[in-house]
């Protein structure tokens, strides 16, 4: 799932890096954008195959706006996840055509079956010794192998 996770979270717009659980300070330029992700919880196979997944997503850059905007665009994209039809209209309407076509065959090629996402708890802050804004969210993901 994680590998699933970062192919997807590699066609944000904007994103100069995206890092597991920490990033080194000596990668950061503070007029960069970057997501860094983990896992709050996991829960595999759950009732009858299906697993739960719950990630915490953090997006670093040097304006309160653009960081929001890449953390809200984050959280639209997975909640299409479960109707592909809504999906593939989000996808249409905000990524060029080569980028959607990306996408669409990463997910059909997927082991993984994305049921839904539930999108929570979002946060945003000022982070003074990094100089970057902090925009948080949760992204709990039901989905079945």
């Amino acid at each position: 799932m994680n590998k699933f996770f970062y192919a997807i979270l590699k066609y944000i717009p904007n994103i100069h890096g995206i890092y597991f659980d920490f990033v080194n300070d000596k990668e950061i330029n503070i007029n960069n954008n970057y997501i860094v992700y983990s896992i709050v919880s996991e829960n595999p196979y759950y009732e009858y195959s299906y697993s739960t997944i719950n990630y915490q997503i953090a997006v670093y850059s040097s304006t309160l706006e653009v960081s929001n905007n890449i953390r809200d665009n984050i959280s639209k994209l997975f909640s299409y996840f479960g109707d592909r039809k809504k999906l593939i209209n989000y996808l249409e309407i905000n990524f060029e055509k080569e980028k959607v076509d990306e996408i669409d065959s990463l997910i059909r090629k997927s082991p993984i079956i994305l049921c839904g996402c539930d999108i929570e708890n979002h946060s945003s802050q000022y982070i003074h010794e990094d100089k970057l804004y902090q925009s948080i969210t949760n992204i709990k993901i039901l989905y079945k192998l």
